[in-house]
Parts: C-alpha cells; sequence; structure tokens
C-alpha cells in the first residue's frame, strides 16, 4: 500500500511538473506575439517619419 501511494504521489508531482512546463510555454509564445507586434509598431512608426 505504501508504495502504491508513492508512486501516485510522484505521478501527481510530474503532472505538477507538467503543466507548469505548459504554462511557461504559453507565456513564451505570449511574449514572442507581444515582441512580433511591438517590431511590426516599430515597422509602421518608421514609414511615418
Amino acid at each position: 500500500q505504501m508504495r502504491a501511494n508513492q508512486m501516485e504521489q510522484s505521478y501527481q508531482n510530474l503532472q505538477k511538473h507538467d503543466d507548469l512546463i505548459k504554462e511557461m510555454q504559453t507565456e513564451i509564445e505570449n511574449l514572442q506575439k507581444l515582441e512580433f507586434e511591438q517590431q511590426q509598431l516599430r515597422g509602421q512608426h518608421t514609414d511615418l517619419l
């Protein structure tokens, strides 16, 4: 029984870890989109000058 609990615990920890990694990847993608949009805005801005 003890061993099953430990395995369950390990599995839950792995799941949490996976979720955190997915969240980080989403954050990174959002940052990259923002950066891309800013570059486009800068490009438009230089066109105006």
